[in-house]
């Protein structure tokens, strides 16, 4: 069998243009995994905002849920512009229950938290029973707030006799 000039031709010709196609396979391949590689980023930076989005509106619809609760809770922490108030109304009560009430200790712990705390000891002194009634009166302040200490003595063995009690009473205060 004889090669033509011609069949040589067209032989060259078919090689190179087989090397250009694999040439241009390769590179549209390489073409097509670098934007399928920048598609996949932009898929996942569109997913976490996605996510993000719906992370803050579940947050929303919680916020606006319980606003109410909150601010409920709220009136439960003494405000630090109503303690005067507070210790007031505490002495009021002391009257109303013929209960002599000093203040022994006022003194604010500031915290970093949202709620600082308010230490006051009360110093009592009337009959067994006003000052006992004057200590359910403080362990139930409608307040967020803990008696940490009670210390009774009792003079006599009745109840009409006067008793002394001092109590140290921790409220929060409002931080914010």
């Amino acid at each position: 069998m004889h090669i033509t000039k011609k069949t040589k031709l067209y032989f060259i010709i078919a090689s190179v243009l087989l090397v250009l196609c694999i040439g241009f396979s390769f590179f549209i391949h390489r073409h097509i995994a670098h934007r399928g590689g920048e598609l996949l980023a932009y898929i996942k930076t569109v997913a976490e905002y996605t996510d993000r989005e719906q992370k803050y509106s579940e947050l929303s619809r919680l916020i606006a849920a319980t606003q109410e609760d909150r601010e409920e809770l709220h009136t439960y922490i003494l405000k630090r512009s109503e303690t005067i108030d507070f210790l007031a109304e505490v002495e009021e009560i002391a009257k109303a229950k013929q209960v002599e009430l000093s203040t022994d200790r006022l003194e604010e712990e500031v915290t970093d938290t949202q709620f600082d705390t308010l230490v006051v000891t009360f110093a009592l002194r009337g009959t067994d029973k006003n000052v006992r009634d004057m200590i359910r009166i403080f362990e139930t302040v409608p307040y967020h707030s803990t008696v940490t200490s009670i210390v009774i003595t009792e003079k006599g063995a009745t109840q009409e006799e006067d008793i002394d009690a001092v109590i140290e009473l921790v409220v929060s205060l409002n931080n914010v």
